[in-house]
């Protein structure tokens, strides 16, 4: 009897141990297969980057800004026409070694056409004010953007640049990148679409992807590129970026430097040579700013946005260094978090349920630390996921056990309410003294 009993005790705790396990990894893994850990995992995330602040120096990559200064120095130019300094900008980029160099302005309408509907009487503005500046197309080494919008409709539509700029490019629509950024649900830019359709006929890449392949040297129309060892298949789907700092961590170097005479003695423009190179807006009135992982509020502290420009700037850092976080293989994944719950079931199944919440409470902070020292090798380990399941499996428990003490109640007074009085089997279920 004692051995069949001590049995059917063991069988009792291994299936309530199994069902505390099942329930909790079970719960966790379709929370975050149906994406509602995705939310809480995007906090940890966030934080991650503003505790590590500047991760690596940029080493592919640069800005060339419209700054307050750039804007003052030449306003009475409207920007619609800075055809001819965006020319001089690239020329001297080009002068001091930049390999390549991408304007993150989409013009539809080139300044000549523009001023050819004024008929303006006695000039040839109008046959030569874009001059030095399709020179500098022609040239090669030149990445436009295009830009994808929505109309009324439904319907999409790319904006392209003019067809007479167009038309002298070398490379045809491989000299052009889609430069719409991939936000997450919250707003916040962390990922990114290397094409935006795989079809390779198609003016569909990536504005910063088309940078890194241009400066890899690789062709844009295969199907698959391998970049610092790292596979990028042709496919549209978002990859995380990895940013290697906050913003103004990539090396930013005024515009109006670069269209001194002199430009080519300045330090910041001689280390431009071998770059990747983006001219973009970054005066305070400007629209293109975007919430990036450095942006969450932490201690009421709200943090700085990120210019559009810097944010491919790390894109292009990332597919040229081949840093890209990355989310453990699916198999790794349960087994880290099927191991760290099997050590709190035993606990919460052994312990006080006190004892069982404070060992939940230490597990999930303790969880962090792996995950800290992880991150900063660009490794990203589940922590909103983990800390879900030890609070699920503890309730669980704590569930067990409440149904468990019923159940032993309603057995003792089963066995026991035909021999004694209800004050008797009172005291034997619940402890209390008869009256």
């Amino acid at each position: 009897m004692a051995a069949a009993a001590s049995l059917s005790f063991r069988l009792r705790s291994f299936w309530r141990f199994a069902l505390v396990v099942s329930v909790a990894f079970g719960c966790s893994e379709a929370m975050t297969r149906l994406g509602w850990m995705d939310s809480l995992e995007n906090v940890y995330y966030d934080y991650w980057h503003q505790y590590a602040g500047k991760r690596r120096d940029a080493a592919h990559a640069a800005v060339v800004a419209v700054d307050e200064q750039t804007l003052d120095e030449y306003k009475d130019d409207p920007l619609a026409f800075w055809q001819p300094h965006f020319a001089r900008a690239m020329e001297t980029m080009t002068r001091a070694g930049v390999k390549v160099i991408g304007l993150d302005y989409l013009y539809q309408v080139s300044a000549e056409d523009w001023l050819k509907k004024l008929n303006l009487p006695g000039t040839d503005t109008s046959r030569s004010y874009d001059a030095p500046f399709r020179a500098q197309l022609a040239s090669g080494n030149k990445i436009l953007i295009t830009q994808l919008i929505e109309l009324s409709n439904g319907d999409g539509r790319l904006l392209l640049p003019p067809r007479d700029h167009l038309y002298l490019l070398p490379e045809g629509t491989n000299d052009l990148g889609i430069a719409n950024l991939n936000p997450d649900d919250d707003n916040s830019v962390r990922r990114f679409l290397p094409v935006f359709d795989p079809d390779p006929a198609k003016p569909a890449m990536g504005f910063a992807t088309q940078l890194a392949l241009r400066a890899a040297g690789l062709d844009p129309t295969l199907a698959e590129w391998n970049i610092a060892g790292v596979k990028l298949p042709r496919e549209a789907q978002p990859r995380l970026i990895g940013y290697i700092g906050p913003p103004g961590t990539i090396p930013t170097v005024s515009m109006s430097k670069l269209l001194k005479a002199d430009a080519l003695s300045d330090p910041e423009v001689q280390q431009l040579n071998g770059r990747v190179v983006i001219i973009a807006a970054n005066d305070r009135g400007t629209q293109d700013r975007h919430p990036s992982p450095y942006s969450r509020a932490i201690f009421s502290k709200q943090g700085e946005q990120m210019i559009g420009g810097e944010i491919h700037a790390n894109i292009v850092e990332t597919v040229l260094s081949g840093h890209y976080p990355r989310k453990l293989p699916l198999a790794a994944e349960w087994i880290y978090v099927l191991a760290l719950v099997v050590i709190a079931a035993v606990f919460f199944l052994r312990l006080h349920p006190a004892g069982g919440l404070a060992v939940a409470l230490a597990l999930g902070l303790l969880c962090l630390v792996p995950a800290w020292f992880m991150f900063l090798d660009d490794w990203l380990l589940p922590v909103g996921r983990l800390q879900t399941a030890l609070g699920i499996g503890f309730l669980t428990t704590l569930g067990l056990r409440l149904t468990g003490e019923e159940r032993e109640r309603a057995r003792l007074k089963k066995m026991f309410g035909r021999y004694v009085s209800d004050d008797v089997v009172k005291v034997l279920t619940e402890g209390e003294r008869p009256d």
